[in-house]
């Protein structure tokens, strides 16, 4: 791999670590909620028509105060 795509990816890698640990640093220094969902989307394979799916996401509140849903829609 070269350098510069080495570096690059390990420059991206920090700055994902570094944003989640500055998100739940400043939820916890505010007292607010913060949603945390791992499973952001789901790969359905091909259906017929008309079939109606379900998938339960799990939700959690990583924050110190209560995280209120107050809608949620699919794409």
């Amino acid at each position: 791999m070269k350098p510069m795509v080495l570096s690059s990816i390990i420059a991206l890698l920090f700055m994902l670590l570094y944003g989640q640990i500055y998100d739940s640093a400043m939820a916890e220094s505010l007292g607010r909620p913060l949603i945390s969902i791992p499973e952001t989307t789901v790969g359905f394979q091909a259906v017929p028509e008309g079939t109606r799916l379900q998938h339960e996401f799990t939700v959690y509140n990583k924050g110190p105060s209560t995280l209120n849903i107050l809608d949620a829609r699919a794409d």
